[in-house]
């Protein structure tokens, strides 16, 4: 199935040294870009193929020796008659300081931005080598994307040394208040194989789960913590996700979007409907997790006893009822938001005629007029969203 949506290496490696990261290790810190005129062919043959949105791959964007001739590539071709196609980046922080980065990017097609802060604390990000990343400039590189109608992905890391829920709660507070990203992805910080933390760790004999199907960033720690347990530390990162991704921060930000940008409000709403659906639903990381899961009795791993037929057929009907709840729910929850945010969106002004009639008139009943705008607002978000999760689990 084609969504539109395609991929494109720009660049390789990476020159930062984190210590987390596995990319300086597996693709060396030497850059290689990809040249100009491979990147327009892979473009142009793209577009004939139906895909107008992509994901360049490249770990650091700002750090590609080509980047402003990419640009304007992108931009030669959308004069000389192409589509214009959107496209998202991975970046640091310091990348908004670089004369002109943000504006050609901007004119290139760039609609999303990936931003590795990793650590809000000084103390963090000298432990990750991360120094680069100064917190008073987090909010002037924020909102530097912003004036150009991008939407802001902020990643972070939970679990360094000085961290306790706490920390992290309070962090999570500093992120919605003042830096007021659009969207973030939080982790658990993971020793990843081929990291640098990984081979320190392996080094110096400190336990780390010997279950690599665990090291996903997000289901459970897989290593130690001075200052919680596996369950704490794991427990403060989820309910990380459920605060920002909770209904009244979801209306907070969707009224600031509303408010300045509102040709990008559907598609950071589908966005924010997605990865609430991920946190709230599915209970699964947003890269991690599908809309719905379609599970094989046979599919476990060969530690794991088969479940019986009937015992099957209940576990299945469970699941299948708790996620079709979650959905309803999830509905529910981005009609509230989008009813309390719409005033300033072209959509909201102008809404089929059904929604509008409901709207005004109230002749339907509130709860059938919830469950249409329920069901109205669910197609938006998972248009062009909806894949099937298939994969052997453990249930």
């Amino acid at each position: 199935m084609n969504l539109g949506i395609g991929a494109i290496e720009t660049c390789r490696a990476c020159p930062r040294p984190c210590t987390f990261c596995t990319v300086r290790k597996v693709q060396g810190k030497k850059l290689r870009p990809r040249g100009i005129k491979v990147f327009v062919e892979g473009l142009i043959r793209y577009w004939k193929d139906g895909v107008w949105t992509y994901f360049f791959t490249q770990d650091n964007a700002a750090r590609d020796p080509l980047w402003r001739e990419r640009c304007q590539a992108m931009i030669e071709l959308q004069s000389a008659g192409w589509p214009r196609n959107d496209f998202i980046i991975q970046t640091d922080v310091p990348s908004y300081e670089i004369p002109g980065f943000v504006d050609l990017m901007a004119d290139a097609g760039l609609v999303e931005v990936s931003i590795g802060v990793e650590a809000l604390r000084a103390e963090n990000a000298k432990e990750v080598n991360k120094l680069h990343n100064l917190r008073a400039n987090l909010r002037k590189m924020v909102q530097a994307y912003r004036r150009r109608g991008i939407a802001v992905h902020l990643n972070f890391i939970f679990g360094f040394l000085h961290d306790t829920p706490l920390t992290i709660a309070e962090d999570v507070q500093t992120i919605i208040t003042e830096l007021e990203p659009d969207l973030v992805y939080f982790s658990i910080k993971t020793p990843l194989p081929g990291s640098e933390d990984h081979y320190r760790m392996f080094v110096e004999g400190e336990w780390m789960d010997s279950d690599l199907n665990a090291y996903d960033l997000y289901a459970t720690p897989v290593s130690r913590h001075p200052n919680m347990s596996r369950k704490e530390w794991q427990e403060a990162v989820h309910q990380a996700w459920r605060v920002f991704f909770s209904t009244e921060n979801c209306i907070r930000i969707m009224r600031r979007v509303a408010s300045d940008r509102t040709d990008v409000y559907w598609r950071i709403f589908r966005k924010m409907g997605w990865f609430k659906y991920a946190t709230d639903v599915a209970e699964d990381h947003p890269m991690l997790a599908g809309f719905f899961r379609v599970r094989d009795r046979k599919s476990r791993r060969r530690t794991f006893p088969r479940m019986g037929r009937l015992e099957f057929w209940l576990y299945n009907l469970r699941e299948n009822w708790r996620t079709v709840r979650g959905i309803a729910k999830l509905g529910l929850d981005l009609t509230e938001v989008w009813l309390n945010t719409r005033e300033n969106d072209p959509f909201g002004k102008r809404p089929p005629w059904y929604i509008k009639y409901l709207i005004t008139k109230q002749g339907e009943g509130p709860i059938k007029a919830n469950w249409l705008l329920t069901a109205h607002c669910t197609r938006l978000i998972f248009t062009n969203w909806v894949h099937v999760l298939n994969r052997p689990v453990d249930f």
